[in-house]
């Protein structure tokens, strides 16, 4: 039997509960907190695939291009060393070896939510107030781009531990005036330098975040003290700023230049549906890209109006109840307004394709804003200990109706709700066989099983766009599998894959090129000397010759085609023997190394057939 503690004992743990200091009660709901988030997005993590430049890193890795100028190139504007060495890492652990990778994005995300953390609290310090706002950048389908793809992942999740560690080591300097702060501060920038190009961007929000709360007087004047108390933090920063820009344009290629036309619905359908809905908890709302997995978002205009009505009030009342709150908005305001001019700028490509409007749902765009958000956010609700200005209680409120704190708890229930509600749709089709992932697994367990020989041909385009050639042949996106794939660019009853990732045999889409009689028995005769093949001249350009041929033994013949000899083995009975070419040639010629009697039904050249056609 058991008994109930007696009143004493009772009384003993209430009152070491109560001795608790507050501090570590908060810091110990926050890191529940962030154990939530990472078990939720652990599994939708571990769900993932990979997609698109996924595969183009791991190739290129497998295929010995990982030097120190593929370290240090521009890839899709970014300069990302250490983006790149994280690929590496993860290529160690196998090929296409997705437990490593969700382990890796895991990590990053764990350390991304700690140093929110140790910002949040480092800038408003440790209340139970800081803890919704943490909630917001934990649960908000805002970072769901930065953890589903494994492509942005090493871009944004390390720039969000910059960004976040920067304006927490700033802010203490701001405090402490010790260079070890300056110091941590410059090291954040280079992490983020190192992975992601908008880290410019962050120390426009240092500069905004001194003058906004930490700066004396006002105006030119403000500018001109905060520029001379800090200076060394400043040259310190500007020093590391100024290396990466002029390396990066060093590097960066030439690009074509964005419509105009693409800016205006570029930037209202960033602002109004995939920003304003995100702040609330949306977008609740999505569809699919093409087949997916990335999904747009596709917010109904009524919910939009009632999301921007909700974050109207929202400003407004803190407007009438407390002071130096619009000041908060300069952070936001300046990062979704250079993140909407680097895309306008840097997807030319993208927004000719799609269009302004499609292009500005992609949440990937703006989600390594919710940091900034979040901040942005608490330093309108909240004051900032040792600032020279903050927000706080206004002495005459501009109105005296308090809000029922069931009504605002009940919001703030909703937003995160909305946020975890809309991060499982966006999880949703990254979990499913979408065309690459059912492709690229069935394949590979094709490739494992039956160990065929694989002409070298390319991906089929519903599987690997074929504007990324040559990444798209077979040879370059299996190229991880190493001695496990067996291609060859000639050869007997070679085989290709189709659109599912089953073996089907290889063929070339093309008529006969000989003008021999297909009718008789034997068409073209070879016996023990060179024959020569005279057809159609061919155009010099890639193509495969298939040649449909019987024999009476197994041996060894020597092809020229193009000036070119190959020794080819073939073999006994009925096969296709599949030989690629490169050059204009009208002629085929065959040497039996041995003493065997061929014959030759046919010769087709052209490209290789698509499996998947009729």
């Amino acid at each position: 039997m058991t008994s109930n503690p007696t009143p004493q004992v009772r009384k003993r743990v209430v009152a070491r509960l109560r001795a608790v200091p507050l501090t570590r009660w908060v810091t110990g709901v926050a890191m529940l907190m962030i154990v939530a988030q990472l078990v939720l997005r652990g599994v939708w993590v571990s769900q993932s695939w990979f997609l698109l430049d996924d595969f183009r890193f791991l190739q290129d890795i497998a295929l010995g291009k990982d030097d120190w100028e593929w370290y240090t190139r521009i890839h899709q504007g970014h300069f990302m060393p250490l983006s790149f060495l994280l690929v590496k890492i993860a290529s160690l652990f196998g090929a296409f070896n997705w437990t490593a990778v969700a382990i890796q994005i895991m990590v990053l995300q764990a350390a991304a939510s700690l140093t929110f953390w140790w910002m949040l609290r480092t800038i408003f310090g440790r209340s139970w107030r800081v803890l919704p706002f943490l909630a917001f950048y934990l649960f908000s389908a805002l970072t769901m781009p930065s953890i589903m793809w494994w492509a942005v992942a090493i871009n944004q999740l390390p720039h969000q531990i910059a960004l976040c560690g920067a304006l927490g080591a700033h802010v203490l300097y701001l405090r402490s005036g010790s260079w070890r702060h300056v110091a941590l501060t410059t090291l954040f920038l280079c992490l983020g330098y190192a992975t992601y190009a908008k880290t410019l961007l962050v120390p426009v929000l240092l500069v905004v975040m001194t003058l906004a709360w930490f700066g004396r007087g006002h105006g030119v004047q403000r500018a001109l003290a905060s520029l001379r108390d800090h200076l060394g933090a400043w040259l310190a920063y500007g020093a590391v700023t100024v290396v990466f820009i002029a390396g990066y344009v060093a590097a960066a290629p030439s690009t074509s230049a964005s419509s105009l036309s693409a800016l205006p619905p570029l930037t209202e359908r960033t602002v109004l549906e995939t920003f304003g809905t995100a702040l609330v908890g949306g977008p609740w709302q999505w569809r699919l890209f093409g087949r997916g997995p990335i999904s747009y978002t596709n917010t109904s205009d009524l919910l939009i109006v009632l999301a921007w009505l909700l974050i109207v009030a929202t400003v407004v009342w803190l407007w009438v109840t407390r002071v130096r709150t619009l000041r908060a908005l300069w952070l936001p305001g300046i990062y979704i307004a250079a993140s909407i001019a680097l895309v306008w700028s840097g997807r030319a490509f993208a927004l000719g394709l799609l269009g302004g409007r499609q292009v500005a749902q992609h949440l990937q765009y703006i989600s390594d804003a919710a940091p900034v958000i979040a901040v942005a956010t608490g330093a309108m609700f909240l004051a900032i200990p040792g600032a020279t200005g903050s927000s706080e209680p206004r002495t005459t409120p501009l109105v005296t109706v308090r809000l029922p704190h069931l009504l605002v708890g009940g919001i703030a229930l909703a937003v995160l709700i909305g946020g975890i509600f809309s991060s499982s749709g966006y999880a949703s089709p990254w979990s499913n066989d979408f065309v690459e992932r059912a492709f690229t697994t069935n394949a590979i367990n094709q490739i494992r099983q039956v160990k065929p020989v694989l002409a070298d041909g390319i991906v089929p385009e519903d599987a690997f766009n074929p504007i990324l050639a040559p990444e798209n042949r077979i040879a370059n996106y299996f190229a991880p599998l190493g001695d496990e794939l067996d291609i060859r660019d000639v050869g007997t009853d070679l085989q290709v894959l189709n659109i599912r990732g089953d073996i089907v045999a290889a063929d070339v889409d093309a008529g006969p090129r000989t003008r021999a009689d297909p009718t008789k028995p034997c068409p073209i005769r070879v016996a023990d000397k060179v024959k020569t093949i005279r057809f159609v001249p061919v155009l010099n350009v890639p193509l495969w010759m298939a040649i449909d041929y019987s024999a009476t033994f197994s041996g060894d013949v020597v092809l020229t085609v193009a000036g070119e000899q190959r020794s080819v083995p073939i073999e006994q009975g009925e096969h296709r023997l599949l030989v690629a070419t490169n050059g204009a040639y009208d002629r085929l010629q065959i040497r039996p190394l041995v003493e065997q009697a061929i014959c030759v039904k046919s010769v087709r050249i052209g490209v290789l057939k698509n499996p998947d056609s009729p």
